[in-house]
């Protein structure tokens, strides 16, 4: 198994047997914190945070608990720290151990695949990808990856989709031989969705975790067709959802680079990332085409027949009507308005089975009155709203 492998290479000794999956992890999916767990099993890292959930028929995720999860490993009777830069340091190590490198063409590639749109629990999930460490990472067993991507997804109120998407994507990015790792970014505040100030999230926070090459920015609602499109950074920018079945797989205008974008780390740090302007669906993907054009660089595709892509049936996001008239203006803003003006709070980062979510309040002065003003609409409502009478306590003189 490939943690196993890496755990010898990092020459982790452990005390502890490893246990069968149904063991590890409840009926819930969740992991049984009453469970050992060696470095067979998990990353090493020492206290993981996991929210305990429930799936309704709707979908809809409710929490209940955290649950604190400890691992322990040691080295030589020595524990690993769980600080950043050591978790970092081993991660490393994890990826670069002496094997031989992983061809630049994946031998196990299947080429078109079949999309499974039924939601299914994420015990089955968890069951079908066995070889995927706690936080969504993974790495090549039996050599050495060429390829470090982030797989960076904006979020919010998604989970029946989100458990599509990982059935899918899981066993596609293992097969082509990659060393990736899962981001859900959640935008966790009462703010209009904003698509590209999560991405830049997801950029900061992914390059705290190790020294990723790739990102690989993804809409969680669409599925690759075929496992030839492969999920690496090219010496340009890739815009990789060429083909979608939305719209008859046939690419909507020239230089859109929205949907799935692969962008190199040098190439997004120079391009400043996305603007942080776009509140609402739209725009925010025709800005970052721009900006690629300004910055001398050019945009790759697959061929069609290959980068093909399932939309998944969602609501629509509230639409920006303010877009266009951002667009014109952001050439003025390339170097002010991106990963140098971010600005968000970190609301919780957690590793969780298949992925690692990360919580956010994004900074947006500008709406801060509307979000009082609906505060305040619900207050009244709820003052006005009458009252069950059985709830009433009548006083006496």
């Amino acid at each position: 198994m490939i943690a196993q492998i890496k755990d010898d290479k990092l020459k982790l000794e452990t005390k502890s047997t490893v246990l069968p999956l149904h063991n590890i992890f409840d009926k819930e999916g969740i992991i049984n914190s009453t469970s050992k767990l060696t470095g067979a099993n998990l990353s090493p890292v020492k206290t993981v945070l996991v929210k305990k959930e429930n799936y309704n028929e709707a979908s809809k995720i409710e929490t209940e608990s955290i649950k604190e999860i400890t691992m322990s490993a040691t080295h030589e009777s020595s524990e690993i720290d769980t600080n950043r830069n050591q978790t970092s340091e081993i991660l490393d190590l994890m990826n670069n151990f002496t094997l031989e490198a992983c061809n630049e063409i994946p031998s196990n590639l299947q080429g078109k695949l079949q999309i499974v749109k039924e939601v299914m629990d994420f015990p089955r999930i968890l069951s079908e990808n066995p070889l995927v460490l706690v936080g969504g990472e993974s790495s090549p067993a039996n050599c050495q990856s060429r390829h470090n991507v982030a797989i960076i997804i904006p979020y919010r109120n998604r989970l029946g989709q989100l458990a599509v998407f990982l059935r899918h994507i899981h066993p596609i990015l293992s097969r082509q031989d990659l060393h990736y790792r899962i981001y859900i970014i959640n935008q966790g505040d009462e703010n209009t969705f904003n698509r590209a100030m999560l991405m830049n999230v997801g950029y900061t926070e992914a390059m705290q975790d190790y020294s990723w090459d790739c990102c690989i920015f993804h809409d969680v609602d669409l599925l690759p067709e075929d496992d030839r499109n492969l999920y690496t950074c090219p010496d340009m920018p890739r815009h990789m959802s060429v083909a979608v079945d939305k719209f008859k797989y046939k690419l909507p205008y020239k230089t859109i680079f929205g949907g799935v974008a692969a962008i190199r780390v040098k190439q997004f740090i120079t391009l400043n990332g996305f603007s942080n302007q776009f509140w609402g669906w739209g725009g925010e993907d025709d800005d970052m085409s721009k900006r690629i054009h300004y910055h001398k660089l050019k945009i790759t595709r697959y061929k069609p027949e290959i980068a093909r892509y399932t939309m998944l049936k969602h609501k629509q996001e509230k639409v920006n009507k303010e877009r266009a008239k951002v667009l014109r203006s952001s050439h003025r803003r390339y170097k002010t308005d991106g990963l140098n003006s971010l600005k968000y709070n970190l609301m919780s980062k957690e590793l969780r089975p298949l992925y690692t979510n990360v919580t956010v309040a994004l900074n947006n002065p500008g709406k801060q009155e509307e979000i009082l003003e609906r505060r305040m609409k619900k207050y009244k409502e709820m003052r006005h709203k009458p009252r069950n009478k059985s709830a009433v306590r009548i006083h006496h003189p």
